[in-house]
């Protein structure tokens, strides 16, 4: 059998949705050697694991077909293009400052506006092929005393997206995993 050489755009930096067609330029890329189509996974946390003015720690993410990136990389940059004509790659999508409008890109937009940038972001993943999905993990940390809150959602997120590769692989889906 032979062997497609893809390669994987592995992202060094946490925190916030990549950069668009950034990351791809500038992420480290290194060669993987799959015979079959592959799924990746985005995750990103919202809260503090150690704060403890803050009750929870939550982990969400994007899981999308190899194939559906450049779908994703387009569509965020037109949305990005439209909030700073000047310098698009500069606009990072954290719901959270986006609803605060504190800092710029946001500061100055009314909260109509806010929230339908926030619109603008999830009906992107509306319009993607069904095969996206989205993820997320909510750890209350006084329920789980003495344990680390991101081991506890990362391991929950894992073994859902496996779970969701393995109803794929079910029904005649052949992919890998990769998650970032």
């Amino acid at each position: 059998m032979t062997k497609n050489c893809i390669y994987v755009n592995i992202l060094l930096r946490l925190g916030g949705l990549p950069k668009r067609s950034a990351w791809i330029e500038k992420s480290t890329r290194l060669p993987f050697y799959f015979t079959f189509p592959m799924h990746l996974l985005y995750l990103d946390d919202s809260g503090s694991a150690t704060n403890p003015h803050e009750d929870y720690f939550v982990l969400g993410g994007i899981s999308i077909y190899e194939a559906q990136a450049y779908f994703f990389i387009q569509e965020m940059d037109k949305l990005a293009t439209s909030i700073n004509p000047s310098n698009p790659h500069d606009v990072e999508f954290h719901a959270s400052e986006i609803h605060s409008r504190k800092e710029q890109p946001w500061k100055g937009m009314s909260q109509q506006e806010a929230r339908g940038i926030v619109k603008a972001v999830l009906n992107i993943l509306k319009q993607s092929y069904e095969t996206a999905r989205v993820f997320a993990c909510a750890v209350h940390k006084k329920s789980f005393p003495g344990r680390d809150p991101v081991e506890l959602a990362f391991e929950d997120l894992c073994s859902r997206f496996d779970m969701y590769l393995d109803r794929l692989r079910g029904q005649g889906d052949r992919q890998r995993r990769f998650g970032t």
